[in-house]
């Protein structure tokens, strides 16, 4: 049984993917079938949305409280992982040009909001 890991960066934390080789089609690599975990993703996927939306609201009212730029600042940031997420969430069904396209805007945001 062979095992292969890649890393994907998520709001500067890094979560582990492990893949079993068992889960690969025979065709160029590509996936087997994992309709079974698309539940669990999408319920994930729903978790980091609502948590980003509760960091936002908390922390942008801490900051006009408190009068601090730092809180409603990281308040904005976390504004846009949870619009990323979201946008993530909404295109799960769409088709590959779609996403494609999805993604491309999510880079622009994010190099927008880098500026």
């Amino acid at each position: 049984m062979c095992m292969c890991m890649c890393v994907c960066g998520l709001n500067s934390h890094y979560v582990y993917i492990v893949i079993n080789q068992d889960l690969m089609s025979d065709d160029d690599n590509l996936l087997k079938d994992l309709s079974h975990i698309a539940y669990a993703y999408h319920k994930a996927l729903w978790i980091v949305v609502l948590l980003n939306v509760g960091y936002v609201l908390a922390e942008m009212i801490g900051g006009f409280l408190t009068d601090s730029q730092a809180l409603k600042a990281d308040a904005l940031d976390f504004l846009g992982d949870g619009s990323i997420t979201f946008l993530g969430l909404l295109v799960r069904g769409w088709d590959l040009k779609l996403r494609a396209r999805s993604a491309l805007i999510q880079g622009i945001f994010l190099g927008v909001m880098g500026v």
